[in-house]
C-alpha cells in the first residue's frame, strides 16, 4: 500500500501509517492548557474581552457572534494567562451526548478583542512536529 507520493506505510498499534510518520504519546508532543470557570455574575453586556466557549467553537469555526459574552476589560490583565493570542489553537473538551459537538479545533486569527479562555476548552500547545497543527482540523 502507498499514499499519494509513493510513500509505503507500515503497521502500528494505531493501524496502517505513512512508513515517514512515527507513533508517539500525545504528552510528548502537545500540552493541554484549560481554560478558567470564570464566573457568571462577573459577565458585563458589552466590552472588549470577550468569553470563548464552547458555542463559539462551532463545526471547526470561531464564531465570535454566537451568544457572545463578555468581562470587564480588567480581566484582560488579572487573568492574562487565559487571554488567547493569534496563532492558538484551541479545541472543545466536552459536548451534548449522542451528538458529535466536541472536539472542534480553531485556530485564533487577529482580532481587536482580547479573548478570554473558559473551562472546557483548552488552548493546544505544540511543543514538536508543527505538522500536528494542519492534520488536527483534517478529516486524514
Amino acid at each position: 500500500m502507498t499514499n499519494k507520493t509513493n510513500e509505503d506505510y507500515k503497521n502500528t498499534e494505531l493501524g496502517c501509517i505513512p512508513e515517514s510518520w512515527q507513533v508517539v504519546k500525545f504528552e510528548d508532543v502537545l500540552n493541554l492548557f484549560n481554560g478558567y470557570a470564570f464566573k457568571s455574575t462577573d459577565a458585563v453586556e458589552s466590552s472588549n474581552t470577550q468569553l470563548i466557549r464552547m458555542g463559539n467553537l462551532y463545526q471547526n469555526k470561531l464564531d465570535l457572534e454566537r451568544s457572545p459574552v463578555f468581562y470587564p476589560d480588567i480581566y484582560a490583565q488579572k487573568y492574562s494567562k487565559y487571554i488567547l493570542k493569534e496563532g492558538d489553537l484551541i479545541i472543545s473538551l466536552t459536548g451534548t451526548s449522542e451528538k458529535e459537538d466536541y472536539g472542534f479545533t480553531v485556530k485564533i486569527n487577529k482580532t481587536d478583542k482580547k479573548l478570554l479562555l473558559n473551562q472546557r476548552v483548552a488552548r493546544i500547545d505544540v511543543i514538536a512536529f508543527p505538522m500536528l497543527v494542519r492534520y488536527s482540523n483534517s478529516n486524514e
